[in-house]
């Protein structure tokens, strides 16, 4: 269907599939999802379901009704719920991760929390775990996001064949700790757990799992303990194991951006690399903005800068924006932009350094956590 696609349909268009497998049906309805003909690959669809409903074609029917109207989830949430009804175990973890991952796109956290702990297989703990553990963070639950990211660590080795990588629990374990622990706390427990690792050296994932663990010190060192000589160093260590890595050339070019004489050549080509790979991505299109800025180059800033405000719009990127309008003499949009930063997250204390060196009054606020390279 997806190498051959021509030639299948030709197959389906002069062959009785009535003679032949049901499974033959299913491929043709796939290959007419593929081809877009979603309202003939409906009907035989319904027709299917009608004469013996099973839990792989409703699968296909929320396959289809993601294509038809992905921005409606309700008829795919629905299949998937008649999928976990009647199938087996197996389909019933498969329905409810699918549902789970489907509501949390959507940011309807409670239902995707109640279908996450729905997975009750001994086998696919680390699955629910890890999902719970997500969406907590997304909830900013830092407590009980911690809770389960610790409960998907410690269940890998049970778990089977899980859906997320030692790398991905991990990295995502590293975050929650920087956000839920005081920064010195946290780096303690990312220490202990890369000390955890380094006994592990013939794993097959330990470079990927250290490397992942490494970009988040950076971070945590960057943002928080203000460090940016060890981040520069734990980024480059990043790269050397991940040298394609967007996120990781953006974060290793911004904190060089930061330092008090920057290398702002070398910062400027990490950073348009990652910009090369992730050009819809407002972190590095803010990074490249204030590059450029950096360079002399406040015109060419400007839309960058502009487009990071206008998708992500936290206080870094707000002073960052407001000192390159101030710079092409539009002063009173530069200080409606740093107004509005300060009604945001983001590093509040840069933004009001940055309106305090214009002599910009700025009202007293409790400072948040950058979210810049994150």
């Amino acid at each position: 269907v997806q190498n051959h696609p021509k030639v299948l349909t030709k197959f389906f268009e002069k062959t009785d599939l009535s003679t032949l497998s049901p499974v033959w049906q299913q491929l043709e309805i796939e290959s007419l999802i593929h081809n877009g003909d979603y309202r003939k690959a409906q009907r035989k669809l319904d027709k299917l379901i009608a004469k013996d409903p099973k839990a792989e074609l409703y699968f296909q029917a929320a396959k289809l009704a993601n294509k038809r109207n992905p921005k409606n989830i309700s008829d795919t949430a629905l299949n998937y719920t008649r999928a976990y009804q009647i199938g087996t175990s197996e389909q019933k973890y498969q329905a409810a991760l699918s549902l789970a991952l489907l509501y949390a796109s959507n940011k309807e956290y409670d239902q995707a929390i109640q279908w996450a702990q729905k997975i009750d297989s001994s086998d696919n703990i680390t699955d629910r775990e890890t999902l719970l553990a997500s969406l907590a963070s997304e909830q900013k639950n830092w407590p009980v996001a911690l809770q389960h990211a610790k409960a998907a660590l410690d269940s890998q080795n049970s778990s089977k064949n899980p859906v997320f990588t030692r790398q991905e629990i991990s990295a995502l374990y590293a975050y929650i700790l920087t956000q839920s622990l005081p920064p010195e706390q946290a780096l303690a427990q990312i220490n202990q757990q890369l000390a955890q690792i380094d006994k592990q050296k013939s794993s097959p994932t330990y470079a990927i799992e250290r490397s992942s663990l490494i970009y988040q010190r950076g971070l945590l060192y960057a943002d928080k303990l203000r460090q940016p000589e060890k981040a520069i160093a734990d980024f480059r260590t990043y790269l050397t194991h991940n040298p394609d890595s967007a996120q990781g050339q953006n974060a290793l070019g911004y904190t060089m951006l930061t330092m008090p004489n920057p290398k702002v050549d070398e910062a400027f080509e990490l950073i348009r690399a990652a910009y090369e790979q992730e050009p819809e991505e407002p972190a590095i299109n803010d990074s490249l903005g204030w590059a450029y800025f950096l360079k002399g180059d406040a015109e060419t800033a400007l839309p960058y800068l502009q487009y990071a405000f206008k998708m992500q719009g936290d206080a870094e990127v707000s002073a960052h924006l407001g000192e390159v309008l101030w710079k092409l003499g539009k002063h009173e949009d530069a200080k409606a932009i740093w107004n509005e930063g300060l009604k945001q997250e983001g590093d509040i204390g840069l933004l009001k350094e940055t309106m305090r060196r214009f002599n910009i009054p700025v009202p007293s606020r409790k400072k948040h956590p950058s979210a810049k390279t994150k």
